[in-house]
């Protein structure tokens, strides 16, 4: 199966990072890029990386993987993608901050804002979900993960497709289309680890 094979695996994976490269460097290199202040480009682009990061840190995730790479890699990469959006937030915020409080109380005009706010819930839910994982039964833990992370990045990319900024629609959907591949392979392998762990459930109370 793929998700427990690295070998296969690696095709993935790498062609999801050439993909974050090739968005990041698009968007960093953008002409609307010049001109603006330096901690609004900080703001701005951090926002982005987090979003190049997205297709990549489902697989990571994957038994195959896990083993060759280590568990560390996953929640480390997990970490890296909420810390580049609180600096998202806190660039912007520095550069204005009415807009940004606004945004934050749900009372700015704009709909990618709550996109926004909606993503950033959804993958600080899943990461405390991962902290407090010897508090929560193994298959549930792992479903509430993968919904969340998957509500998040899903909110996420809603909010930069609603912008019409740096990154091109072209770089937007790809990576869009990348996320949705990514999840399905996870969420075919967290089926199986769910599985098994139902099944060693009903064998410890039979």
């Amino acid at each position: 199966m793929l998700h427990r094979n690295p070998w296969l695996l690696r095709v993935p994976v790498i062609l999801a990072v050439l993909l974050a490269v090739a968005s990041f460097a698009t968007a960093a290199l953008s002409p609307l890029q010049q001109g603006r202040e330096a901690i609004w480009v900080f703001g701005a682009l951090s926002g982005v990386l987090a979003l190049c990061l997205f297709p990549i840190q489902p697989l990571l995730a994957l038994p195959g993987l896990r083993r060759g790479l280590g568990n560390w890699v996953h929640p480390a990469l997990g970490g890296t993608i909420i810390g580049l959006s609180v600096a998202h937030i806190t660039g912007l915020w520095i550069y204005s901050p009415e807009d940004i409080t606004d945004a934050l109380l749900l009372q700015a005009p704009t709909p990618f804002s709550a996109w926004g706010l909606s993503g950033l819930a959804g993958l600080i839910g899943a990461a405390l979900i991962a902290v407090l994982r010897r508090r929560v039964r193994p298959a549930i833990r792992i479903a509430l993960h993968l919904v969340l992370a998957g509500l998040g990045a899903f909110a996420a990319m809603m909010h930069a497709w609603l912008i019409l900024g740096a990154m091109s629609t072209a770089s937007k959907a790809l990576l869009a289309l990348a996320m949705l591949l990514s999840l399905g392979i996870a969420i075919q392998a967290a089926r199986s680890t769910i599985r098994a762990y139902g099944d060693r459930d009903g064998m410890k109370r039979s």
